[in-house]
């Protein structure tokens, strides 16, 4: 699970909780709205930093609709991306196995995510790879007598990807509470925990993405899994960044 990264592109994060202030006092003040001049004057007033907190932590959805953050994720295995897709109000597009050739790939072992429990266990690591590798060959073998497409069938789960990922304020306070909660798969986790850090160094991102609004529910007070819990709850206050350092100790290290 080395070198997956993750990076905010974004196009409305900057003015995600002036949107969010904006529709709250919006739906409030219409009897004070008689032209354009007066909205877009509602629009742009200031808002404090605990207005805007107390607004992303409000179960009431539709202003968080309305702000979006794109981003990208390299490195991720595709077993990762048909995990995440499941999610349908987000957007997706990540790379195809139809139309990329990997055929001519120098160094096949880069080609595969290794899971975190095989990063210190250096010759079943190496296991691993060498299967990896053994699909790579065959799929090279069928690519130069058929074509890439055909051949992408025989590559496996744990290979790199390239994933834009859309969504509003609202959908990735649920997605990340939900991919981050122990029950997820390792990778699973590493990543959501990546793009939440992420997400939170953008610009109001502590107060619209902090523990309480968007964490697990373990964070939140109460754990959603039921009987299917893990017994073993997160830190509440915890940033994104401190669960990094706690969860996956090797990779902070590599990095």
């Amino acid at each position: 699970m080395d070198r997956i990264q993750v990076r905010v592109l974004d196009d409305y994060g900057n003015d995600a909780s002036q949107v969010m202030r904006f529709l709250a006092r919006m739906t409030q003040r219409g009897h004070t709205i008689h032209s354009i001049d007066d909205a877009i004057e509602l629009y742009e007033k200031d808002g404090s930093d605990k207005l805007t907190k107390n607004l992303a932590e409000l179960n009431h959805g539709t202003i968080k609709r309305f702000a979006n953050y794109t981003v990208v994720i390299y490195g991720a295995s595709r077993r990762f991306l048909a995990q995440i897709r499941t999610h349908q109000h987000a957007e997706f597009v990540s790379g195809s196995l139809q139309y990329s050739d990997f055929s001519k790939e120098q160094n096949p072992k880069d080609m595969f995510v290794v899971p975190y429990e095989l990063l210190d266990n250096p010759a079943l690591g190496q296991y691993y790879l060498d299967c990896c590798v053994r699909n790579f060959i065959q799929y090279r073998t069928i690519a130069s007598a058929v074509g890439n497409d055909p051949a992408g069938f025989v590559l496996p789960n744990g290979m790199r990807n390239i994933l834009v990922m859309r969504a509003n304020i609202q959908e990735w306070q649920y997605i990340i509470g939900l991919r981050t909660c122990r029950r997820n798969s390792l990778e699973t986790r590493y990543v959501l925990y990546r793009i939440w850090e992420e997400l939170y160094k953008t610009p109001d991102g502590e107060l619209i993405f902090g523990s309480v609004s968007t964490g697990a529910g373990c964070q939140k007070g109460k754990c959603l899994e039921g009987h299917m819990t893990c017994g073993s709850p997160l830190p509440k206050d915890a940033t994104p960044s401190e669960l990094l350092k706690q969860d996956f100790p090797l990779l902070c290290r590599e990095a």
